[in-house]
């Protein structure tokens, strides 16, 4: 969705897009909550960022 870099900060924005089912099941796995045949669609938007001079590669979350 987005990128910038301040200073050595880059920040990402990133859509996800998914479909997703809920349901609660008990111990013998029947349903007790929700639908399994109904199907949601989902977007969210994530917004990551990284010290670019670090050696560490990892990203971290900073907004949902």
């Amino acid at each position: 969705v987005e990128a910038n870099l301040t200073g050595n900060i880059a920040r990402l924005a990133v859509r996800l897009t998914s479909e997703q089912v809920t349901v609660t099941r008990d111990g013998a796995g029947e349903i007790v909550g929700g639908d399994a045949s109904l199907i949601h669609a989902i977007d969210d938007e994530w917004v990551f960022e990284r010290d670019v001079t670090s050696r560490n590669p990892n990203w971290k979350v900073v907004e949902t």
